[in-house]
């Protein structure tokens, strides 16, 4: 049974800077429940007896506790101690310095689909969507594409429209996530390459340049079981 478990990505090479990025997929629907909250803290606590749905409630209790988990193990933390905040943006992050110590994560999650992302080179950003997810994409790029990127899903091959639309939306995601600034920052702003939007080979890197963000930002799209995911980072500075 698929639960949660790190993901192959390609780690770059001699032309794209080399990255330590780690990715983990997990469904949650099909792990063990761990929504008890035992080890999860009071305002965690406090918003999952909020959520009215079963359903929603064990998501919400498993992702938190993968998310926990993953911290204690990579930053030597106990789980009960590790202690996250999400900042103005929504990017969430490690309270103490001492314990965060150059260690980057972010996260995303789609129906029952949750993704964590994580670094020490530098803030890392993740999206993801489920295929199949009933979601109006043309009204979504009407906001968030350019002109040419609605050209390159015209003018590409019929019927690959929806997963184009969902491609391009989770790289932009995932590099507003990356900068720390999400959808404070208009999509528009991020201009993608057509290689990448409408790539038949995902899972390359990607340069992509943010007029008023520091970057380059270097993205890559993969395609795993029944999501698209879009993992990006800041070039590191020499």
């Amino acid at each position: 049974m698929f639960a949660f478990r790190e993901l192959p990505i390609d780690q770059g090479s001699s032309v794209v800077p080399q990255s330590d990025i780690r990715l983990f997929l997990g469904n949650t629907d099909e792990a063990a429940d761990l929504s008890t909250g035992a080890e999860l803290g009071p305002e965690e606590r406090a918003r999952m007896e909020k959520l009215q749905d079963p359903l929603l409630r064990r998501r919400f209790g498993v992702r938190r506790r993968w998310l926990r988990r993953l911290i204690s193990a990579e930053c030597g933390i106990p789980e009960r101690e590790v202690d996250y905040r999400v900042n103005r943006h929504g990017k969430p992050e490690l309270v103490d310095a001492v314990e965060a110590a150059g260690f980057h994560f972010n996260t995303s999650t789609s129906e029952g689909w949750h993704a964590i992302a994580t670094s020490r080179t530098g803030p890392v950003g993740v999206d993801l969507e489920a295929i199949g997810r009933q979601v109006n994409y043309a009204q979504v790029l009407r906001l968030a594409a350019s002109a040419e990127e609605l050209e390159w899903l015209d003018d590409a091959q019929a019927g690959t429209f929806d997963l184009n639309a969902m491609k391009i939306w989770v790289a932009k995601e995932a590099i507003l996530k990356a900068a720390g600034r999400g959808l404070s920052v208009n999509p528009r702003r991020v201009s993608l390459p057509r290689s990448l939007a409408v790539s038949k080979t995902p899972g390359r890197w990607s340069e992509v340049l943010v007029p008023g963000l520091a970057g380059p930002f270097w993205v890559q799209i993969l395609e795993r079981e029944q999501v698209i995911l879009a993992l990006a980072q800041a070039e590191p500075k020499p």
